[in-house]
């Protein structure tokens, strides 16, 4: 995460890095059970290449809701600006 001076987002953010902890502690993905660390390595790297934004969103479920996604991507949008 990039350095910020707004306490709104850097709250929102806090509160996305818990809740995608949570939502994911569990999760026995292939690149965290592959049999070598190249094979998790190529795994992950598959995985972040398909990856959208919409489908972390989904994956997450309760943990995060639309409400913060949206919170972060538009204090990310006027920091663009």
């Amino acid at each position: 995460m990039h350095s910020t001076l707004d306490e709104n987002f850097s709250v929102h953010w806090a509160l996305f890095c818990v809740n995608f902890v949570e939502a994911f502690k569990d999760s026995p993905e292939p690149y965290i059970l592959a049999p070598t660390a190249a094979e998790g390595l190529k795994a992950l790297q598959m995985a972040q290449e398909v990856a959208t934004l919409r489908g972390l969103e989904e994956s997450m479920g309760l943990y995060a809701s639309p409400a913060l996604f949206e919170i972060l991507l538009s204090s990310g949008r006027a920091r663009a600006e």
